[in-house]
């Protein structure tokens, strides 16, 4: 046995590698709503699925979601979003996360920002 960040792994029995192929698909929407010059809220949503050919071994599946407000005063851009994760792995539920982000964006007057 192996402890990794994702759990215990354990080797083949000879403890060679195996050849083991895989797909990775994914996809994602988003949508933005601006009230105003100032303000926008925006969506969005992603998929990711890595799936192993061979057996159901490390099969990854990521279902993402979230949402932001943001808005500005004068040359500096407020953000505040809420963001949930949900992780399988080998088809069963391994990790769930919610988080709350902020962000704050600071532009000058020759083009960069902070």
């Amino acid at each position: 046995m192996i402890p990794t960040p994702i759990g215990d792994v354990e080797l083949s029995a000879n403890g060679q590698s195996t050849d083991d192929n895989f797909n990775d698909l994914g996809g994602g929407v988003s949508h933005s709503k601006p009230f105003s010059k100032t303000s926008a809220i925006s969506i969005g949503g992603n998929i990711s699925r890595h799936n192993n050919l061979n057996s159901d071994d490390f099969d990854l599946d990521i279902l993402a979601a979230d949402a932001s407000y943001a808005h500005l005063v004068g040359a500096t851009r407020f953000s505040y979003g809420l963001r949930t994760q949900r992780v399988d792995l080998n088809s069963m539920r391994f990790q769930n996360s919610n988080s709350f982000i902020a962000n704050l964006q600071r532009s000058s007057g020759e083009g960069w920002s902070q």
